[in-house]
């Protein structure tokens, strides 16, 4: 139920909450990218519910995990957040709000590993995204190989 207020009432703050320019996309006024905005200023005020809450990400950036994890972006990401993570899948074009630039987002500060695995495992429905909750999906293994292979920038198969 919080976080339904919260979301209500970063809506409603209007541009003023969206002129926060430390995270996301370069047009902040854009109301396709308010919903990742929102998540995060979500997460930099009352973190990640406590199910996620200091969960770190153990697994090396070996052969095997960024296999494991490129073939499982491939098969659960790679539609709508493309093959380079910029949001631009086959069925980005379809989805508004816009799937996330997660291949950029992997990259900055505000990515912290409890974040990503909070984003993926419970999905974009509490912030009016259609981005699905994988949790029951895919196994929280599953999800820090995915986080494995984004944080070493989407590397091909070798």
């Amino acid at each position: 139920m919080r976080a339904v207020v919260v979301m209500l009432a970063a809506l409603l703050a209007g541009p003023a909450a969206a002129q926060d320019d430390s995270f996301g996309r370069a047009d902040d006024q854009d109301p396709r990218f308010a919903a990742g905005k929102l998540r995060h200023r979500v997460y930099e005020r009352d973190g990640v519910p406590d199910a996620y809450a200091g969960k770190r990400n153990l697994f090396p950036a070996d052969e095997a995990i960024l296999s494991a994890g490129r073939g499982l972006y491939i098969q659960h990401c790679g539609d709508c957040h493309g093959p380079d993570g910029m949001g631009d899948g086959d069925d980005a074009s379809a989805l508004s709000p816009s799937p996330a630039m997660i291949g950029e987002l992997v990259q900055s500060p505000g990515a912290a590993d409890e974040y990503l695995l909070w984003s993926i495992s419970d999905g974009g429905r509490q912030f009016a995204t259609r981005m699905p909750a994988f949790k029951g999906k895919l196994t929280e293994n599953q999800i820090w190989a995915i986080v494995t292979y984004l944080r070493a920038g989407l590397p091909p198969a070798e």
